[in-house]
């Protein structure tokens, strides 16, 4: 086995030890609190210095204003984003190349909830116009554990386009390709197989996003209103 490899499952096993040391506090916001940060700091260490990590809200130069979100990805080259108190962000929409929802026990419910958020950022108005007709967002959902079943899930991501993964620490992991294919976390005899894998997944969707897109914002549209 190689280091990397290694290091990765270590850092997934402490996440899985410390989030069911936290289930004795028998408090299910604060439970559900501490595993959510465990995994975003777990991605945060595994992106590359071009973006960033931030939780806030999403932008356009019409005024649309999503959700909060605590996992969004930040293009740093891009129109800036703007650090507001207690680490929340405003970002323009232009700047995001992936969100995702970051969930303790993923539900039904959340899916839900999921799915009107992304209907808020789809419907955002870009500013600029090379590349606009290319310009997507995708959503994945990063969860410890989820009592949702397996054909429920799949269903759902094949209705809902730009929900292209979903990561479950203690379950298997959904990757959108031409089909939705599931990762066991016990496959190969690999340990944490599915979570390996959407790293892979993941780190070539910022790859491909970050340098790929080729967008051209406007920051005079959000900052005079003129478009030229």
């Amino acid at each position: 086995m190689n280091l990397i490899r290694r290091i990765i499952q270590n850092n997934i096993n402490r996440i899985i030890s410390q989030s069911e040391d936290i289930s004795a506090l028998s408090h299910n916001p604060s439970i559900g609190s501490v595993r959510e940060s465990f995994l975003i700091e777990f991605f945060r260490e595994l992106i590359p210095d071009s973006v960033s990590i931030k939780s806030g809200f999403i932008t356009d130069a019409s005024g649309k204003i999503s959700p909060q979100l605590d996992f969004i990805v930040v293009k740093n080259s891009s129109i800036p984003f703007f650090e507001m108190k207690d680490d929340i962000s405003v970002i323009p929409i232009e700047s995001v190349l992936l969100i995702a929802e970051i969930k303790s026990t993923l539900t039904t419910t959340d899916l839900e909830q999921i799915k009107s958020q992304v209907s808020v950022i789809t419907s955002m108005n870009l500013t600029g116009e090379i590349g606009k007709e290319n310009f997507i967002v995708p959503n994945i959902i990063l969860a410890y554990d989820t009592n949702i079943k397996s054909e429920t899930l799949v269903d759902w991501m094949e209705e809902n386009g730009n929900s292209v993964a979903c990561c479950t620490l203690k379950k298997d992991t959904y990757i959108k390709d031409d089909k939705i294919k599931v990762f066991e976390n016990c496959a190969f005899n690999i340990q944490h197989h599915g979570v390996l894998a959407f790293v892979s997944t993941f780190h070539k969707m910022l790859d491909y996003l970050g340098t790929k897109r080729d967008f051209k914002p406007n920051m005079d549209v959000y900052l005079t209103g003129r478009t030229k």
